[in-house]
This record gives structure tokens, C-alpha cells and sequence, in this order.
């Protein structure tokens, strides 16, 4: 009950944080995304500069983050992804989107419980990716 209540929390705010974004233009949207990053004790730098599996290794290893924390911040890798794609940065966004991919099927194995939703997300940015790296 407790897990459930604390991931539907955190599922509102991610759904403020992006009702919020819709209405701005990129740069806002980046700058709203790094500061919720921030709000998890997380460098938007870093999220850029690490390799893929050291990032999950490094989300894994934070002891103040669980495994519904790792969903929401998956979350936010991919809309940051999509607000680079949308600048034409490439090669940032597909940096980010290989970075969502991984931590989300982390989420999706270790949680446990079939999300459809989740499910279509990582093969919709999979396919992106794979699109990208054959053109």
C-alpha cells in the first residue's frame, strides 16, 4: 500500500512536470527537466557524459533510490531525448534515448508487474534508435 502510494506521488508530479512542459519551447523544457534532475540528486551532466551501463550502475547503487524512482527519472532521460531531437542535437538525443532504454528495462524487469504502457514505450524508442543508427 505504502509502494503504491508513493509511486502514484510520483507519477502526479511527473505528470505536473510535464502538463507544464507542453507549453514551452525547448530551451524551457530542458531547463524544467534539469530542474527536476536536480531535485533527485542528479547532474543533467552527468546524465550526458556517462556511458549507458554506468549510469544504471550508478542509479542502482544510490541507496536513496528506488526501483519506481528509476521509472521517473527513465522518464525524464526520454523527454529530454525527444526536447534534443526536436533542436536537431542528434546525437545528444540518441546519447539519451539508449540511456532511457536501459534504465527502463531495468524498471520493467525488476519491478515485476506487466506494464503495457511501459512495454510500448521501450519498443517505440527502440525502434527510434534502430531507425536512427540504419539511416
Amino acid at each position: 500500500m505504502i509502494k503504491q502510494d508513493l509511486i502514484e506521488r510520483m507519477s502526479k508530479e511527473l505528470a505536473k512536470v510535464l502538463a507544464e512542459l507542453l507549453g514551452f519551447d525547448t530551451s524551457q523544457k530542458l531547463e524544467y527537466i534539469n530542474e527536476y534532475l536536480n531535485s533527485l540528486d542528479l547532474d543533467p551532466v552527468d546524465l550526458l557524459d556517462l556511458h549507458p551501463e554506468d549510469l544504471l550502475e550508478e542509479l542502482i547503487d544510490r541507496e536513496d533510490l528506488q526501483v519506481s524512482h528509476l521509472e521517473l527519472v527513465a522518464n525524464l532521460i526520454h523527454q529530454k531525448a525527444k526536447v534534443y531531437y526536436e533542436q536537431d542535437f542528434d546525437a545528444f538525443g540518441h546519447n539519451m534515448m539508449k540511456k532511457a532504454i536501459l534504465v527502463l528495462e531495468y524498471v520493467d524487469e525488476e519491478l515485476g508487474i506487466f506494464s503495457m504502457e511501459r512495454r510500448e514505450l521501450i519498443d517505440s524508442m527502440k525502434r527510434d534508435v534502430w531507425d536512427e543508427e540504419f539511416e
